[in-house]
Order: C-alpha cells, then structure tokens, then sequence
C-alpha cells in the first residue's frame, strides 16, 4: 500500500509467535529503511490499530480484584501514541469520544489530544481544569462542561455531536452542549492519550488513571449514553469480574438465562455468566 515517500505504520497482531517478517511485493519499486517494532496497546475496535507504548504506562485494576484495568503514570514522555490514523479525521461530521476517568489533581491537563506533528493544527483534544472538562479545537474551547467532583473517583465522560450540535455528559447526564460545524480532520498527526502535543514549548500531561477509551464515527443517543454508564460502572467495583474463563477467546455457544437475566458464554475453557 506504500505509493510514495514518507514513514508507514503497519499494525500487525501477534500474539502466537516470536517472529515477524516484512516482505516486499515483486512490483515494489523503492527502499524500505529504519524499520523499528515497538510494543502496542491493542485496539481492541474491529480497525485494530494499536496504540504504540512510549516510555512506560502502568496498568492496574480500577478497583481491588476488579479484572478491568486502568492506565497510569502519564507523563511529557510516558504516554500511549497512535500514528496518524484517517479513520478519526471526522470533518463536519458525526463522532463520539468517550471513557473514564479518575483524577485528583485537575490543574489544567489533556487526557488525549489528536494534533499535526508541529502542534499548529489540533483535531480534537479532552481536556481538565479543576471546574470543568473541554473539548478543544485548535487550543481552543470548543465546549466546556461542569465536572463538579465526578472525577474524585472513577467519573464517566463523553462529546458527542449529532447533526451539527456537540452535547458534553457527565456520569450519563447531559451537562451542557452548543452548536458545533468545527471541522475535526487534519491531515496528518498522531493521536496522543495521556499528554497533549507540544505547544510554545509546553505539554499539558494527564495526571490520574483512564479506562475504556473510546473514539467513533457515530453519536449515540443520550438514552445510549445513560445505559453506557448505567452498565459499565458495575466494572468499578471491587472484585467485578467481565473477562471471559480460561485462556481462549473463541467464543463457541451462546445463550441468554431468561430467569436469571444472564448472558451465558461458552469456549473450549468453559463457560462465562455475564450479568447486564
């Protein structure tokens, strides 16, 4: 897919094998050089386009014996890093960005932020101060909403623009919102979480934990948005389980307990029970 000069991303999954090899098509005509593989946060969305870990980012559950982890220990040069990637370049359109967060210091800070390589053009970003959480444009305040203490403890968060009209939610509710026909596309940068691009000299970087990040090309409806919150903050509490048994992913059987409201999971392992 290369068909001029410059520097490509390639996402390969690998989990099965120690050895990756590059080949090059019989009609390539060119030279392939400084070639690095560096580790990856998997993109767990049917795109499958990593994050790629720079420096070192902790991981930890969100709450004691809890299975789902949050990410930590953001700093100007430990942070998660998506090569330019034009599935997030939204223009006028449609798109969600959405998680959770946790954060005790709430001096200014970017939980993530989409820029071009000299940090003149910014995509999108999200960010903290200590009253309310932005989103931004061009270093600018796009829509800021009240965050009041939410963020004390695991908080949810989430943009989304519908037709024309960005709408910020706090733990599911709607906080705020304004008529939005920015344009979020640039033409090339990296999606950075847990920092935000340099700018006059200054990174802005995250200082707390985040989970379940999520960037699409769609708005959920506010009824969607609620039951996202409503269903995921079980997660949070200490102990809550929501991975599957055993070591395979290869869902074989499914089923649904209409007595007990369960989704029943079925692997070579065994069996899941998920509730909600």
């Amino acid at each position: 897919g290369v068909t001029s000069n410059g520097t490509f991303a390639a996402y390969i999954n690998n989990t099965t094998s120690a050895n990756v090899g590059l080949e090059a098509d019989p009609n390539f005509n060119g030279t392939v050089s400084d070639i690095s593989v560096r580790l990856t946060d998997p993109d767990r969305s049917v795109n499958g386009k990593g994050l790629v870990v720079q420096g070192t980012i902790a991981r930890t559950p969100v709450a004691p014996g809890a299975e789902l982890m949050g990410y930590s220990g953001f700093s100007a040069s430990n942070y998660l890093e998506q090569p330019y990637n034009p599935d997030l370049d939204f223009g006028t359109g449609d798109f969600c960005v959405m998680g959770w967060a946790k954060v005790s210091d709430t001096t200014v800070q970017y939980l993530l932020d989409r820029t071009d390589p000299t940090g003149a053009t910014e995509g999108f970003g999200i960010a903290l101060n200590p009253s309310d959480m932005l989103l931004t444009k061009n270093n600018n305040n796009v829509l800021s909403v009240p965050h009041g203490s939410a963020f004390n403890s695991w908080g949810f968060f989430c943009f989304s623009r519908n037709n024309g009209k960005t709408t910020g939610f706090i733990n599911g509710a709607s906080v705020g919102s304004i008529d939005d026909f920015n344009n979020y596309s640039i033409l090339s940068g990296p999606l950075m979480v847990g920092r935000s691009a340099e700018r006059r000299g200054t990174v802005a970087f995250y200082r707390g934990s985040i989970a379940l990040l999520r960037i699409g090309a769609t708005a959920p409806t506010p009824e969607q948005i609620a039951k996202i919150y409503r269903d995921e903050k079980k997660l949070f509490q200490p102990g809550a389980a929501c991975t599957l048994y055993g070591d395979s992913d290869a869902v074989t059987a499914l089923a649904h307990d209409d007595t007990k409201g369960l989704d029943l999971v079925g692997t070579s392992d065994g069996l899941s029970r998920f509730d909600g």
